[in-house]
C-alpha cells in the first residue's frame, strides 16, 4: 500500500509541472530590435530539452529596454532551473519577474509566476511557502476569473495534502471540479477526481472514496484516456480490496495490468503487479503472488526503483509463511533486511553525489552570477551615458522653451500694441461718427423745430390780424414741419435700433403695389407743394415675405429724397419687377442728378452731405446711410446710377427666397 502511496503522488507532481509550463509559455516574446541575439522564441522551445543553453543565451536579455522582454527572460531563466531541478535559484528568478510584472500591473503574467514559486517551493518541501504563492496566484485569477484557476484550486489541494490539512484540501479540490465543470475542462476532471477519491481513501472513509472512483470511471468511459483509466482501474482495485471485496479488487486490478502493459508504463506496471500479488496473497493464493512478485524482479531494473525490490521481499517471505515453507520465509526475510541495509547505503552515497552536483551547480551558478554582474555593468554604463544624453537634451530643449517664450511675448507684445492702435482708430471713428451725429440731429431738429416756432408764434402774436386764407397757409407750414421732423424723428430712432441690434426682422407676407400707393398717398402734401408727380410701374403682383416695416423705411427715405432734389414739376419712378428669381425694385427720379466722385459719401457717416450737389436743400446723410444697412440687413443689395443733371436712380436687388407666390 505505500508503494502505490508514493505513485499517487509522484502522479500529482506530474500534473502540476505541465501545468506550470504550459502557464508560463502559452506565448513566445520576441526581443528589442536593438538586441541582435539569438532570438528569444528559440530559447523558450530549448528550455525542457537544453536548460543549460537556455540560461547561457538569456542573461543578454535581462538588460533589455521592454520591462515586459526582461520579465519574461527572467521567468524563462526561472523555468530552466526549474527543469534543472534547481529550485532555490529557479526561486530568486521567479521573483525578479514577479517585481517587473507587478510594477508593470501585468496581472496574467504575474499570477502565472506567483503558480511557479508555489510549484519551486512545493518540491522543496516548503509547503508553507508554495501555499502562500498559490494563494496570491488564486486572488489574482479569482479577481479576473482566468480559466487557469482550475490549476491553482488543484495545486492548493496537493500542498494542503502534504500540510496534513486534508479538509482544506478537499474543499479545493472540489472548487477546482466545479470550475472545471463551468469551464468546460473535461479532459482535466480525471485528475480532481482522483486527488478527491485518495484523499478519502487516506482517512479510510472508502465509501466517498468509491463514490468518486466510479464518477471518475464513468466520466472515462467517454474518453479515449487510457492513462487515466488504468490509474483509475488500479486505485478502484484498492479501494475493493481494503473492503475485503477481493473479487472486485481482482477484476479491476487485472483491468488496470491489460492497460498498463499496452502503455508500457514501467513503474506504474510495478505498482499493478505488487497490488494484484497483495490481492491473491489475501486468496491464499501463493503461487498466483509469486508469479506477479517476480514479474516485478523483471521489471524493476528497467523502470523501477531498486528500493521497492525490498518490499517485494517482504511480500515473498509473507507468501512462503502461507504455503507453511517457513525455510524459504527465513530467507526472504534475510534477503529483505540486507536489501533494506544496502539501499541505505546506496541512499547515503546518493546524499553525497547530489551535495556534489549542488557544488559544481553553485560553481556554474556563480560564473553565471560573474556574467550578469558584466552585463550589469554595461547597463549601468549605458544608463549613465543616456542619463548625460538626456541632460544635455533637456539643456536644449529649456533653451529652446526660453526662446520660444521670448518670442511669443514679443509677438504678443507686438500683436496687443497693433490691437491697441486699431482700437484706438475705431475709437477715433466712433467718436467722429458720433459728434457728426450730433451735428446731424441738431441741423434736422433745428430747422423744423424753428418753423415750428416761428409759425406758432405768428399765430399766436397776430391771431386776430391774419386772414382765413393766411391761416391755412401757415397751418400747412406747421403741418410741413412737424411732418419734417417726425420724419427725422423716425429715421433717428430706426438708425439708433439697427445700430445696437435691439430689433430682429419680423416677416410677414405683403403685396408690393399696396405699399407704393401708401407711400404715395403718404407724400401727397409734399408733390402737390413741389407739383411732381409720382409714377408706379408694376404691372403684375409681387407678394414678398420680409420685414414690411424694414423695405418701407428704405422706400420712404428714397422717395423722400428724390422728391427733395428734384426741381418743381418734376418726376419720379417707382418700379418693381422679377428678374432670374430675383425681385428689383427702382427708385428714379428726374432731379440733379450726383457726380460719380460723391457716390462713396452718399453712405458713410464720416462725409459731409451738404456739399454733395448744388440743390438748395440739402441732406443731412442719416437716411441712405439706414437704406444700405437695412437693405443689407434684409439680404438684399443697393446699387446707384446717377449723372449731373439727369438724375439719379437707386436699384434694390431681394434675393428670390423672399418672393412668394399669392395664394
Amino acid at each position: 500500500m505505500y508503494t502505490n502511496f508514493i505513485s499517487r503522488y509522484n502522479r500529482g507532481a506530474c500534473v502540476l509541472l505541465l501545468f506550470v509550463f504550459h502557464s508560463s509559455f502559452s506565448q513566445s516574446p520576441k526581443a528589442d530590435q536593438d538586441i541582435p541575439l539569438y532570438p528569444l522564441e528559440k530559447i523558450f522551445s530549448m528550455l525542457r530539452s537544453q536548460p543549460d543553453s537556455a540560461i547561457m543565451l538569456l542573461p543578454h536579455y535581462f538588460a533589455a529596454s521592454n520591462d515586459s522582454i526582461k520579465g519574461k527572460a527572467y521567468n524563462y531563466m526561472g523555468n530552466a532551473y526549474y527543469f534543472k531541478s534547481n529550485y532555490d535559484t529557479a526561486i530568486q528568478y521567479f521573483t525578479r519577474s514577479s517585481e517587473i510584472f507587478s510594477r508593470l500591473q501585468d496581472d496574467e503574467n504575474l499570477s502565472k509566476n506567483y503558480n511557479n514559486m508555489g510549484v519551486a517551493h512545493y518540491f522543496l518541501s516548503q509547503y508553507e511557502k508554495a501555499f502562500e504563492f498559490h494563494k496570491k496566484a488564486l486572488e489574482i485569477r479569482e479577481r479576473h476569473q482566468d480559466p487557469g484557476i482550475t490549476s491553482t484550486y488543484n495545486n492548493l489541494g496537493l500542498v494542503l495534502t502534504d500540510l496534513g490539512s486534508t479538509e482544506e484540501a478537499l474543499y479545493y479540490y472540489k472548487k477546482s471540479l466545479d470550475a472545471k465543470i463551468q469551464y468546460r475542462q473535461f479532459t482535466s476532471l480525471s485528475t480532481t477526481l482522483t486527488n478527491i477519491s485518495n484523499i478519502y481513501r487516506d482517512r479510510n472513509e472508502l465509501d466517498s472514496a468509491l463514490m468518486y472512483e466510479l464518477k471518475n470511471l464513468q466520466h472515462l468511459d467517454s474518453l479515449p484516456d487510457n492513462r487515466n483509466l488504468a490509474t483509475c482501474y488500479n486505485n478502484l482495485s484498492i479501494s475493493y480490496l481494503r473492503l475485503l471485496d477481493l473479487k472486485k479488487a481482482e477484476f479491476y486490478a487485472l483491468r488496470a495490468l491489460r492497460l498498463e502493459k499496452e502503455l508500457q508504463r514501467g513503474f506504474e506496471l510495478i505498482n499493478v503487479c505488487k497490488n494484484l500479488a497483495e490481492i491473491y496473497l489475501q486468496q491464499k493464493k501463493a503461487a498466483l503472488a509469486y508469479q506477479y512478485l517476480d514479474s516485478v524482479f523483471l521489471l524493476v531494473p528497467n523502470h523501477g526503483d531498486y528500493r521497492a525490490v525490498t518490499g517485494v521481499y517482504l511480500s515473498q517471505a509473507i507468501a512462503d509463511s502461507v504455503k507453511g515453507n517457513m525455510g524459504a520465509a527465513y530467507v526472504h526475510m534475510r534477503k529483505y533486511m540486507d536489501s533494506k541495509v544496502h539501499f541505505d547505503e546506496l541512499e547515503r552515497k546518493n546524499l553525497v553525489l547530489d551535495l556534489e552536483k549542488k557544488y559544481q551547480g553553485e560553481i556554474k551558478e556563480q560564473k553565471i552570477l560573474k556574467l550578469e554582474q558584466a552585463h550589469t555593468i554595461k547597463d549601468l554604463e549605458a544608463e549613465r551615458s543616456n542619463l548625460f544624453r538626456l541632460f544635455l537634451i533637456a539643456i536644449v530643449i529649456l533653451l529652446l522653451l526660453a526662446a520660444a517664450i521670448l518670442y511669443s511675448r514679443y509677438r504678443l507684445k507686438q500683436k496687443t500694441a497693433g490691437m491697441l492702435d486699431a482700437k484706438n482708430k475705431e475709437l477715433q471713428s466712433l467718436n467722429q461718427v458720433k459728434d457728426r451725429l450730433f451735428a446731424i440731429v441738431s441741423h434736422d431738429l433745428k430747422s423744423p423745430l424753428s418753423s415750428f416756432h416761428t409759425v406758432t408764434s405768428t399765430l399766436n402774436q397776430y391771431y386776430e390780424q391774419i386772414s382765413p386764407d393766411d391761416i391755412k397757409r401757415y397751418l400747412t407750414k406747421l403741418e410741413t414741419a412737424a411732418k419734417s421732423l417726425e420724419d427725422q424723428m423716425k429715421n433717428l430712432l430706426e438708425w439708433s435700433l439697427h445700430q445696437i441690434s435691439e430689433r430682429s426682422l419680423k416677416t410677414e407676407v405683403f403685396e408690393l403695389r399696396d405699399m407704393a400707393e401708401k407711400l404715395r398717398s403718404f407724400f401727397h402734401l409734399n408733390l402737390e407743394v413741389k407739383r411732381q408727380n409720382i409714377y408706379i410701374e408694376i404691372e403684375a403682383p409681387i407678394h414678398l415675405e420680409t420685414d414690411k416695416e424694414y423695405l418701407q423705411t428704405v422706400l420712404r427715405n428714397l422717395i423722400s429724397n428724390a422728391i427733395k432734389f428734384t426741381p418743381a414739376e418734376g418726376s419720379i419712378w417707382l418700379r418693381a419687377n422679377v428678374i432670374d428669381n430675383n425681385v428689383i425694385i427702382e427708385v428714379e427720379d428726374s432731379g440733379i442728378g450726383i457726380a460719380s466722385d460723391d457716390f462713396h459719401k452718399l453712405f458713410t457717416l464720416e462725409s459731409d452731405k451738404k456739399s454733395i450737389g448744388s440743390s438748395k436743400e440739402k441732406g443731412t446723410g442719416l437716411g441712405l446711410v439706414l437704406v444700405k444697412e437695412m437693405i443689407e440687413k434684409l439680404g438684399g443689395t443697393l446699387a446707384l446710377t446717377s449723372e449731373l443733371g439727369k438724375g439719379t436712380t437707386f436699384t434694390i436687388r431681394m434675393a428670390g427666397k423672399q418672393l412668394k407666390k399669392a395664394a
